[in-house]
């Protein structure tokens, strides 16, 4: 009696999953390749500013666009992008939302609201070619701004500071 050959298939599950894996490795590909090209300190600074991000509660990265976007439970509080972008000179790019501290944020010569319609939402873009020098010491406090702006509130209120209280002030 032959025996039959068992072949294996695969589940659309896994075959998903397989093609998900597959984009994921083609796009840090791309991403590091792309940043290879770039200054030592925009890809310190990227580091840096990336490092900070993923430092509050609960951040984690994934990357759905070839970018670091930066999330607390599923929503993104920073979009970053370090290499040569095709569509702008931008060799580092870094977009937050802020809705406090943006408007006026907006008057520096590197910053611009987020493009989608996402600038109307708080967003802003901070954008630094192959020569400009990225503030660091600016942009990190902007993280936390970001942050609390999209955490939940028990999230938030573990890294925004407490209003100022008026509770306990004599006049005088």
């Amino acid at each position: 009696m032959p025996t039959a050959k068992k072949t294996a298939k695969k589940t659309s599950a896994e075959k998903t999953s397989a093609k998900k894996t597959s984009a994921k490795k083609t796009s840090a590909t791309k991403t590091s390749a792309s940043m290879n090209a770039v200054s030592p300190q925009h890809r310190a600074a990227f580091h840096a500013l990336r490092a900070a991000a993923l430092a509050f509660p609960e951040a984690w990265e994934e990357h759905p666009w070839g970018e670091s976007a930066i999330k607390v439970k599923a929503k993104v509080f920073v979009v970053m992008f370090c290499g040569v972008h095709s569509l702008t000179s931008n060799h580092l790019s870094l977009s937050l939302k802020l809705p406090v501290s943006g408007p006026p944020l907006l008057a520096l010569p590197f910053a611009s609201p987020t493009g989608y319609g996402l600038g109307k939402s708080g967003w802003a873009t901070f954008g630094f070619g192959k020569e400009d020098v990225v503030p660091t010491d600016v942009l990190s406090p902007l993280l936390a701004e970001s942050y609390c702006a999209v955490a939940p509130k028990t999230l938030a209120k573990a890294v925004a500071p407490p209003p100022p209280s008026t509770r306990g002030r004599t006049r005088s």
